[in-house]
């Protein structure tokens, strides 16, 4: 049966969440077995058992993929698969851990050719819900080693609001979920077994989901699934190289001009005011496209500082245009081309989502490409 682009972007964003819950040591739900959640895939019996618990019956049609996304059963949980597949593909292999790690700071491993020398050891994020309080959010050198009770209260926490989530429509509740995992998966590292523990639950339950959606709304059949998971197994790189999806930019320009031409007097709150303004304008539009093109939230992969990028079927390429024109018109009307949308996109395969040993990886060198475009 077909399925709608939030139903397969609630089973991407739920497919790990049994990980969060696993971690606090709670015992392996005795209603599944490794029939169902394969022979490495025990979190998956967790995410399934929430889904049960906490997810609201109208909203549970194909949520069984979550179970089934590592001894995939049929087409939703084979799409899970693959798409859990690609989202992992940047991860980078290190030594084993048997226990829950913290999640990594990235800059801890940059390398400025001619900058200062680089931090001293490790730099790990708390395990905390996300907040601005400085002691959340920012890393810090040592501890790599999280604890039960660490995870425990974090998932009381995030159990509590969940539990409370009703009363609204599927889109509204994907979004609020999305919002509680953003606050309370931002610092749980997403995998540690045998990998550097540096990409966040939330970003690869997201980027899962998003793949999926795109995958889904591509047309792609359960038969085309199995040829990409065989391409995967196999680590056969031709058999991922045809593009399925877009990467889809958009840039304003004219911002400086539009931020600084102020009189002197009041310059400090204007200055606020059309800062603030164009943060919601960029929102709108960004916003504005993923309803057009019918894609959630989860497509909508980084919007900040004037620009956003978003993933899309390939199919999307034919309303793009249009969109770019409407975009175009209705922004001359109100700002007279002060204001412009640099709006591009570039094809991406499956391959462009695992990394080849190359420096860049394939998808930043999509990325560069993209904002070549843009700028």
């Amino acid at each position: 049966m077909p399925y709608t682009s939030y139903q397969v972007a609630l089973a991407g964003l739920l497919h790990d969440i049994g990980k969060f819950w696993q971690r606090t040591g709670a015992s392996t739900p005795r209603e599944f077995t490794k029939e169902d959640y394969g022979e490495h895939g025990a979190h998956a019996a967790f995410s399934a058992e929430f889904v049960g618990k906490y997810v609201p019956e109208a909203f549970r049609e194909g949520l069984g993929a979550v179970l089934y996304h590592h001894n995939p059963k049929d087409f939703l949980s084979f799409l899970i698969a693959v798409s859990d597949w690609l989202s992992s593909g940047e991860r980078q292999e290190a030594p084993e851990s048997s226990k829950p790690l913290h999640l990594r700071s990235v800059f801890d491993r940059i390398r400025l050719q001619d900058g200062p020398p680089p931090a001293q050891g490790e730099w790990y994020y708390p395990l905390r819900a996300i907040s601005l309080e400085a002691d959340d959010v920012f890393p810090r050198p040592g501890k790599a080693l999280s604890d039960r009770k660490e995870h425990e209260d974090l998932w009381k926490a995030f159990q509590g609001e969940v539990a409370r989530l009703g009363g609204m429509g599927q889109r509204e509740y994907l979004e609020t979920l999305y919002y509680l995992l953003l606050k309370y998966t931002w610092s749980i590292p997403s995998a540690y077994y045998k990998a550097i523990p540096d990409v966040s639950l939330f970003d690869h339950s997201r980027t899962t989901a998003a793949i999926a959606v795109c995958l889904n709304a591509q047309g792609t059949s359960e038969e085309d699934l199995g040829k990409l998971m065989e391409s995967l197994r196999r680590r056969d790189r031709e058999g991922l190289s045809d593009p399925l999806f877009l990467l889809v930019g958009g840039d304003i320009s004219g911002i400086q001009d539009f931020l600084y031409t102020l009189t002197s007097q009041g310059a400090a709150k204007g200055l606020r005011g059309r800062s603030l303004y164009l943060q919601l304008l960029l929102g709108a539009i960004a916003h504005f496209l993923l309803r057009k093109l019918d894609l959630p939230l989860v497509n909508l992969l980084y919007i900040g500082g004037g620009n956003f990028y978003f993933l899309a079927p390939l199919s999307a390429e034919e309303q793009l245009g249009a969109l770019r024109r409407e975009i175009a018109h209705k922004l001359l009307s109100l700002h007279r081309g002060d204001l412009y949308l640099a709006l591009s996109w570039v094809k991406v395969a499956p391959s462009d989502f695992i990394l080849d040993g190359g420096i860049p990886s394939p998808w930043m060198r999509k990325v560069d490409e993209l904002f070549g475009k843009l700028n």
